[in-house]
């Protein structure tokens, strides 16, 4: 069975450094939408669309699954539609899934923005922030096993493992000043 570390954050809230230091714990690969661009820019292609650098992350995601082999899918992840659809495929292939939401205020987002090689805009910090808070992360419909929640300074400060009874399920809601576990209505 492939274990899979999911990051879940707005650009430059911690991602790719917890990704790296899970990588070097584990000794497993990251999937990164950053890299892979990056990758296709040495190659001197400047522009790629973001749906074709996920459809290959998404190929070698299921190579990796099939080879029962562990790795790590940074990306924003922030979008639920896209996150329960990636994820729901992934656990009808038999992965178990580990997320990561990464709890960061956006004035802090924003200065580790600053000193990005590849900064991100600050309307699309600012886009991203308000998808993330204005979105809950259902733990009953998105299939995650864990949900681990990170702080700005890359501490694990609570883990939230998914039950067998429903009874357990629950969203994660993100508002600007604080983060509000509450259980799932029916």
């Amino acid at each position: 069975m492939s274990t899979i570390y999911y990051m879940i954050g707005i650009p430059g809230s911690g991602k790719s450094f917890l990704a790296k230091k899970i990588s070097l714990e584990k000794g497993i690969p990251i999937l990164s939408s950053d890299k892979k661009l990056e990758e296709f820019q040495k190659e001197g292609i400047e522009y790629v669309k973001r749906a074709e650098i996920f459809d290959i992350l998404a190929r070698e995601a299921f190579q990796m699954i099939k080879q029962k082999q562990d790795f790590i899918w940074d990306a924003t992840n922030i979008n639920p539609e896209f996150r329960k659809l990636e994820i729901n495929n992934w656990k009808r292939n038999g992965a178990r899934i580990l997320g990561y939401l990464m709890v960061v205020s956006k004035e802090i987002a924003s200065e580790r923005n600053l000193t990005r090689d590849r900064k991100v805009p600050p309307e699309v910090i600012d886009r991203y922030w308000e998808t993330l808070i204005n979105n809950a992360i259902d733990t009953e419909a998105e299939l995650f096993d864990e949900i681990s929640i990170v702080n700005e300074k890359g501490e694990i400060v609570k883990v939230y493992k998914r039950e067998l009874s429903r009874e357990h399920n629950f969203e994660i809601k993100l508002s600007p000043k604080e983060l509000t576990p509450r259980p799932k209505l029916k």
